[in-house]
């Protein structure tokens, strides 16, 4: 075992790795749109004494702005969240522990080998502000956090992949989850 890194995956940090930071999606700049053309509307319904159902559309539809940008992705990745907890873990957190050696990087949930993948099949090596991702052929992901090395530290963890394994594309990773 040359690194070793273990966490207690929590509904704080699940959420803090999956959503995405709400400016840099789409959706926000699509609803802020939307919200502006809205209070436009209600400026201008207002104005021409227009009737109440056109008032209420446009509040309608900035209410609806705001629930998208501001609420909508944090409660989905909570309730996927929760949903995987209860149907995977006994409505607990689990705990994560990811052994990265020579020959591979192992996976374990609850203290159980969940995978186990061999280097050559290690797709890219990504980096964020507070985690690492090692992505596989199969798409599955090992999340590796920053503040979390048992063994070794982040800042060898990316000496050693830089160095060991070059063949192993390094990049960051999307700048809307990059937290």
């Amino acid at each position: 075992m040359i690194f070793k890194n273990e966490y207690q995956m929590s509904r704080r940090r699940y959420i803090h790795w999956t959503t995405p930071v709400f400016y840099r999606d789409i959706a926000f700049w699509v609803f802020s749109g939307i919200f502006v053309f809205a209070l436009a509307a209600l400026m201008y319904f207002n104005q021409v004494g227009a009737p109440g159902r056109w008032k209420t559309l446009a509040m309608f539809m900035m209410v609806l702005s705001v629930y998208r940008v501001v609420f909508y992705k944090v409660l989905a990745t909570d309730k996927h969240y929760r949903l995987l907890r209860q149907q995977k873990f006994n409505d607990k957190d689990w705990t994560v522990e990811i052994i990265v050696d020579d020959k591979g990087v192992k996976y374990k949930t609850n203290g159980r080998n969940a995978s186990y993948v061999k280097w050559a099949d290690i797709v890219s090596f990504q980096e964020a502000k507070s985690f690492f991702d090692l992505n596989d052929s199969l798409t599955q992901q090992a999340r590796l956090d920053k503040e979390c090395f048992t063994k070794g530290d982040a800042d060898s963890f990316r000496e050693y992949m830089l160095k060991e394994h070059p063949e192993i594309p390094y990049g960051p990773v999307d700048p809307k989850i990059n937290k």
